[in-house]
C-alpha cells in the first residue's frame, strides 16, 4: 500500500469527542458492564482489548444506540446520547463497522462507496463525487477493483471496502469490531497499515475492540483493557503488558 503524507491533527487540545461516566448493563443477574468510565480525545485511535464476555461488545451496542444503560451517561462532543436510538446517534456522526462485513454484494466496489457517500450524517462531498470516489478507492487499495461486484471480493477486501465505506459517511466518531476477524496475517499486516493511515490522514476519532495482539501492537495507539464490564488499565501497549495481571491473561507471566 502506498505511503500518504500524515496529517497535521494531533488528538487533546480540547475536551473529549467521547465521555462515558458510569456506565452499566446487566442482562439478567450478570453485569455486563459496571460502573465503566472512558474518555477518548477527539483525533485520537484507542484499541480496547480484552477476554470473551467481558463486555466489549455490550459497550459498542451501549454506545450505538442498540441497547439502553441501566445507568450512566454517554456524550459525544457535549451532545447526551445516552437514551438515543440507533438512527439518532448515526445522525449525529456515528459510524459502526461490525466483524461481518456489511457490503452489498450485487453492487460494483465503487457503487458501494457510492451508497455510503449519501449516508444522512455527511454535509458535504469535498468537490466532485466521482473524484471523491476514486479517491476513497487508491486508499484503500481497491482502485483496480472498482467496476467489479463486491460479492466477488476476498474477506479482507471485503473489510478494506466497509472502511472505505464507514469513511465515506463522514463520520465523527467510528466503532470498529474487531476489523481483522477471519482474516489471514498478511491481510491482517495490510489492515493495520490502513487503519493507522485513515486515523492519520484524516485525523479521525476511532474507538476499536481487538483480540489479535500483534495487530494491536502494530497500531501504536492507546490502549485499554477490560475486564468483567470495566476498563482496569490504559496505556502504551508496552505499559499495559507491563501490568501482571494483563500479561498473566495474554501473554504469559513473563513478557517475551
Amino acid at each position: 500500500m502506498n505511503s500518504t503524507q500524515e496529517s497535521s491533527v494531533e488528538p487533546g487540545g480540547g475536551p473529549p469527542l467521547l465521555e462515558i461516566f458510569g456506565l452499566g448493563k446487566s442482562f439478567g443477574g450478570v453485569r455486563a458492564v459496571a460502573d465503566l468510565d472512558l474518555c477518548l480525545e477527539a483525533g485520537e485511535l484507542l484499541c480496547i482489548f480484552g477476554p470473551n464476555g467481558c463486555g466489549k461488545t455490550t459497550l459498542f451496542n451501549l454506545i450505538s444506540g442498540e441497547l439502553r444503560p441501566d445507568q450512566g451517561h454517554l456524550r459525544l462532543d457535549g451532545t447526551d446520547l445516552t437514551n438515543l436510538k440507533p438512527f439518532e446517534v448515526a445522525r449525529r456522526g456515528v459510524v459502526r463497522k461490525f466483524q461481518v462485513p456489511s457490503v452489498y454484494d450485487d453492487l460494483t466496489v465503487a457503487e458501494n462507496l457510492e451508497v455510503a457517500w449519501h449516508a444522512p450524517m455527511r454535509r458535504d462531498t469535498h468537490g466532485p463525487l466521482r473524484e471523491a470516489i476514486a479517491a476513497s478507492l487508491a486508499e484503500i487499495g481497491l482502485a483496480a477493483r472498482a467496476e467489479d461486484l463486491a460479492g466477488t471480493l476476498s474477506h479482507g477486501e471485503k473489510q478494506w471496502l466497509e472502511i472505505g465505506m464507514v469513511l465515506a459517511a463522514g463520520p465523527r466518531l467510528v466503532l470498529l469490531d474487531e476489523p481483522t476477524a477471519g482474516m489471514t496475517r498478511g491481510e491482517t499486516a495490510r489492515t493495520a497499515e490502513l487503519v493507522k493511515q485513515v486515523h492519520n490522514r484524516h485525523g479521525l476519532s476511532m474507538l476499536m475492540i481487538e483480540h489479535d495482539m500483534r495487530f494491536v501492537e502494530a497500531l501504536d495507539c492507546r490502549v485499554a483493557v477490560m475486564m468483567h464490564g470495566r476498563i482496569v488499565a490504559s496505556g502504551s501497549y508496552d505499559e499495559v503488558r507491563a501490568i501482571e495481571a494483563v500479561r498473566e491473561a495474554y501473554f504469559g507471566s513473563t513478557p517475551a
